[in-house]
Order: C-alpha cells, then structure tokens, then sequence
C-alpha cells in the first residue's frame, strides 16, 4: 500500500508541484481514505520526504550503469556517464526531484537539517562508486576519486541549472567537452 500511495503521489506531484499537493488530492488519486493515508505517515511532509527517499533511489538506480562495460575507452566511457547524468537531471524527473527538495528545505523539518545538503550527499556517495568501477574497466586511475565525484557533481549540477538547450545534441556535446576537461586534469595530475 505504501508504494502504491507513493506512485500516486508522485503522479500527482507532477500535476501540482508540492505547494498544490494535498492529502484529500492524493486519497481520490489513490483511492484510499485519509485515515489509511495518516496511519502510515503523520503529513504531508513526511508523505514527501519518504516520496524524495523512494524516487532518490529509483533516479541513482536508472543511472547506475550507463557505460558499456568493457573495452571502452576513457573518453567514450566518461562521456557516456556525463550524458546519462546531465539528461537525468534536466529530464522531467530530475527536475520534479529538484523541485520537491528545494519545496521539503523551504519548508523545513523537525532537524531543521538541508534536505538538499543529505540528497547531495547521497549523490555524492553513488558517484564515489560509480566514478573508480568506470575508471577501473577503462584502465584508468584516478588519483583522488572523492574529489572528482564532488567536482563532477557540481559541473553537473550547475550545467543543469543554467542550460537552455536540453536537446539530445546539445547534451552530447556538452558531455564531450566536460570529459575532455576532466580527463586532461587527471592527465595533468
């Protein structure tokens, strides 16, 4: 049942953005009563936390293996994962997820912590993995994978945050050049 609520919130999430959703909204879209609603969370913020913790690791799970996995060269193999993480961040999923954070931080919690501080860190803890296993099928080392999967993330945060062209030739484009970048650092390094 808890999935089936979250599913529909999502759903519904997409529609009406955070600031519209309601629980008398999500039990007609659902099909459940508001009592099966709050028995299994206390409100709409715990609805849309335990919401942005399912579809957290849903988007890490879609981009966790975009590269072929053997006999791809360094380039092709990073570029490939640049690609897949720009188009999941400014596809309509990344952005909804986007939305509902900054929406879960404005509002603020009982720990009064960043929701946006605990997301990128897991982020940040997928591509300290992600990062070293692509480079190691590709023969290359990486000399200090914790920064390159904080400065990759902020490349990619940011490209996604000031882009205009979103289209599939814009991104590939952009995925080169960022790949270039990085690996000519670690050449230099």
């Amino acid at each position: 049942m808890e999935d089936r609520l979250l599913d529909a919130t999502w759903a519904l999430l997409a529609e009406t953005g955070p600031e519209q959703l309601s629980i008398e909204k999500l039990a007609a879209r659902a099909r459940a009563s508001k009592k099966t609603i709050y028995a299994r969370f206390a409100n709409k913020r715990d609805l849309l936390e335990h919401l942005l913790a399912q579809r957290l690791e849903l988007f890490l799970a879609d981009m966790a293996d975009p590269v072929p996995l053997e006999g791809e060269l360094a380039q092709a193999a990073f570029a490939a994962l640049a690609r897949g993480h720009l188009a999941a961040l400014v596809m309509g999923q990344g952005r909804l997820l986007e939305r509902l954070v900054d929406w879960l931080d404005a509002t603020g919690g009982d720990d009064g912590g960043s929701v946006k501080a605990r997301s990128y860190a897991r982020v940040l803890a997928f591509l300290e993995w992600q990062i070293p296993d692509t480079a190691r099928r590709v023969g290359l080392d990486i000399p200090d994978p914790g920064a390159f999967a904080l400065y990759w993330l902020d490349g990619i945060v940011g490209h996604s945050r000031t882009t205009l062209d979103c289209s599939e030739q814009a991104i590939e484009h952009w995925a080169r050049g960022y790949t270039a970048l990085y690996l000519n650092a670690i050449a230099a390094s």
